[in-house]
């Protein structure tokens, strides 16, 4: 585990500094911010960077809604320069980072036995988009708190699960999913009754309705937070309509090299997150399928307007940490008898972890 999360950072950090020493320092970033002005923060704090950064300094404008309010709060502990908040947040993402990895080692050594834990570490540590767990971002803290919500599951903890359910519903919006999800592990788990086990759910869901009154009193709409998303060019859609939109992208020339790359791995990462609730269900947990499918159906339905259209589902599958179990399971039980066909799996991974923390750090959008 803790190698796998210092050569995981140590190549992540190599890549992405090759990519931000091809940009020059403070130049425009289209579509995103420039950054901090300290060289080495610098590739950590752009695009989302940005507003959270800012709702830690001078708190929430209406526009600013479509974050939740956890993690700026958490920024704002380093005062409000926003140096100083970028190497605290560098600092956070990296400590939560260690933390989550040893939480799903845990709780999937406890799930599938130890050489399946060891192996859904490593996958998670090189996911393609294991550089937002070094910036400024949400991604390292969430997985730690959805990790230890269901780790405290399974060891029957139903109070701690309910509280770090409520923490991981207060850093981002699958509240509601996160509320389903521990009411399913609830009813799964019916014929042992334990305290707080149908009450836990009710911590996360209870933590989104706070979020989004408050936003609502505060900027008088009650969809306020949704509302918002059309500020960073996102609005409802049929899932379907950003799937077709990137294939059409792909099948039009006249994009960057970058572009096709990220296009068709966001693309298979979200018709998988659709794929996977359906084909696994008897396989895998259906509480984890709950929300890879449920997050996936979010970022559709919210569909980015910018091509392409599916490109957030890169980080977002990347910091589930069920789809790093999920694909660990099927390179030792599926792919076992055939060592080939998972060095080619493990080897496009690893691929895509260099270019995508390459691209991070000269700033092309990842989503």
């Amino acid at each position: 585990m803790l190698g796998a999360f210092l050569l995981s950072r140590l190549v992540c950090a190599l890549f992405v500094y090759l990519g931000h020493g091809r940009r020059p320092f403070l130049s425009p970033v289209a579509g995103g911010w420039e950054g901090v002005a300290n060289w080495w923060l610098n590739p950590w704090t752009t695009y989302d960077s940005t507003w959270y950064l800012q709702i830690a300094a001078n708190g929430y404008q209406e526009h600013t809604t479509a974050f939740f309010p956890l993690y700026p709060w958490l920024l704002g502990l380093a005062g409000d320069d926003p140096v100083r908040m970028a190497l605290f947040g560098v600092g956070l993402s990296h400590g939560a980072l260690l933390g989550a990895l040893w939480l799903v080692f845990r709780l999937t050594e406890l799930e599938w036995g130890e050489k399946h834990a060891h192996l859904t570490v490593w996958l998670l540590a090189f996911t393609p988009a294991a550089a937002f767990f070094g910036a400024v971002y949400t991604e390292s803290l969430f997985l730690a708190l959805l990790a230890a919500t269901f780790l405290a599951v399974r060891q029957q903890r139903w109070w701690w699960a309910g509280l770090f359910g409520m923490l991981a519903a207060l850093l981002r919006n699958p509240g509601v999913l996160i509320a389903c999800a521990l009411l399913l592990e609830a009813w799964e788990q019916r014929a042992e009754s334990r305290s707080g086990q149908w009450v836990a759910w009710l911590f996360p869901l209870g933590a989104f309705l706070v979020v989004q009154t408050w936003f609502w009193r505060t900027f008088d709409g009650p969809m306020a937070g949704i509302a918002s998303q059309a500020y960073f060019h996102r609005q409802p859609a049929w899932p379907w309509s950003p799937l077709i939109g990137d294939i059409q992208a792909l099948l039009t020339p006249g994009h960057g090299l970058a572009f096709p790359l990220l296009a068709a791995t966001a693309l298979t990462a979200s018709i998988a997150g659709l794929v996977l609730p359906v084909c696994g269900r008897r396989r895998f947990r259906c509480s984890y399928l709950l929300l890879i499918g449920g997050i996936t159906l979010m970022n559709l339905g919210l569909m980015r307007q910018i091509p392409p259209h599916t490109a957030a589902a890169v980080r977002y599958m990347g910091g589930l940490f069920p789809v790093s179990q999920i694909l660990a399971w099927y390179l030792l039980e599926r792919l076992g008898r055939w060592p080939r066909a998972r060095m080619l799996v493990v080897g496009g991974q690893l691929y895509l972890f260099a270019v995508f923390s390459y691209l991070f750090g000269l700033k092309q959008f990842l989503g």
